[in-house]
């Protein structure tokens, strides 16, 4: 192309985000700013969640602090990608004050926060920010029940954990009617069953996902050691 802009960088970024390439997307992102190209915030969602994709903490406080210096830590979107970020590279600190710092908070604010305590294994705080989301008005979604059921597995708290469970229970059969494909939801369903001691129904739902062909993805974890992510 003769000329580039914000737009077009941008593009290019994000694609590369998308396509699981964090490291060339940080270096797109480099040869913008080499080219005098100012980001704008959806520039800073992309490389922030390159950054969380490569799991580099210290590579993401840099762009962190251009957010900062260019005035996008007041944007909402930009915000909820640097929790997520954070979380996921191990600093709930950095995470909290994200969130603390941000003039408001939509649904998808709260769920980076409570998956964030989710995995880390802060279940009374996680708790906490949903009680505290109620009070604000703001209405949960299936994210943020899977959020609260991670958490509280992961803390132990069992009695909290069924509160949640029950609740979430016709939230979930309504995700199968409407998503009998994706298979997170046949998969939570069938946790909650078997943490209820219901052994029938939790092998109804399983054998209902292998009728309908779903295939759940297996995870991997992601570590730094000298600014190099690796996963095993």
């Amino acid at each position: 192309m003769p000329s580039r802009d914000v737009v077009t960088w941008t593009a290019m970024i994000l694609g590369h985000v998308k396509c699981g390439q964090g490291h060339k997307a940080l270096e797109v992102f480099q040869q913008m700013q080499q080219e005098g190209v100012l980001p704008n915030s959806v520039t800073f969602v992309g490389v922030v969640n390159a950054c969380a994709s490569l799991v580099v903490l210290e590579e993401g406080r840099r762009p962190h602090e251009q957010i900062i210096q260019s005035g996008w830590d007041s944007d909402v979107k930009v915000g909820n990608c640097l929790i997520g970020m954070y979380a996921k590279c191990g600093s709930m600190e950095d995470a909290q004050r994200v969130f603390n710092k941000m003039p408001s908070h939509d649904v998808v604010s709260w769920n980076a926060i409570l998956g964030g305590c989710a995995m880390h294994g802060h279940g009374n705080e996680a708790l906490k920010h949903f009680e505290q989301m109620c009070e604000e008005g703001v209405q949960p979604d299936d994210i943020t029940f899977v959020c609260l059921l991670s958490a509280c597995s992961h803390a132990g708290l069992v009695d909290e954990g069924f509160m949640v469970m029950w609740r979430w229970e016709n939230v979930l059969l309504n995700r199968l009617e409407l998503e009998p494909e994706n298979a997170s939801g046949y998969v939570l369903l069938s946790n909650i069953y078997a943490a209820a001691g219901n052994k029938h129904l939790c092998e109804k739902v399983e054998q209902q996902g292998k009728e309908r062909g779903v295939k759940r993805q297996l995870g991997h974890t992601c570590i730094e050691v000298n600014n190099q992510a690796h996963t095993l």
